[in-house]
């Protein structure tokens, strides 16, 4: 479970965790949906400016970065898939360094209330945070 510790929230109930560079890569890419209740934590550690794009991206999506205390530091809400022309190729980035980034299915930022700032709290399972390593 991923909880924004300062509003109180719940980011998601379970996720999965995408720490390998080919993990990190594909993303969601390519599935028909991402469940309510359910992400995708991608790991950077030390710190770093990760680009996500939506190519490959069936649906619409929330994305949460934060930084190595894991304080959200950028909050993209409703990013759109990828179409063919090249106006909506956009690479969505922190504005600082970020150690983690948060994939959730479109909705959920605004519904748990998160904002840039806030304090979010990831529960473990096994040593490792989430329920699938990717």
């Amino acid at each position: 479970m991923i909880r924004n510790k300062t509003r109180g929230t719940v980011l998601c109930e379970t996720f999965e965790l995408a720490e390998s560079p080919w993990g990190k890569a594909r993303g969601l890419m390519f599935r028909k949906e991402l469940a309510e209740g359910h992400g995708m934590l991608m790991r950077f550690p030390g710190g770093s400016n990760p680009g996500i794009w939506m190519f490959g991206m069936r649906f619409p999506i929330d994305i949460v970065f934060m930084d190595s205390r894991k304080e959200v530091v950028r909050v993209v809400e409703n990013a759109r898939p990828l179409r063919l022309s090249w106006k909506t190729w956009r690479i969505y980035s922190p504005p600082v360094p970020a150690e983690y980034v948060l994939e959730l299915p479109a909705g959920s930022v605004k519904k748990s209330r998160t904002l840039v700032g806030d304090s979010v709290e990831l529960e473990s399972v096994g040593g490792l945070p989430g329920e699938v390593i990717v």
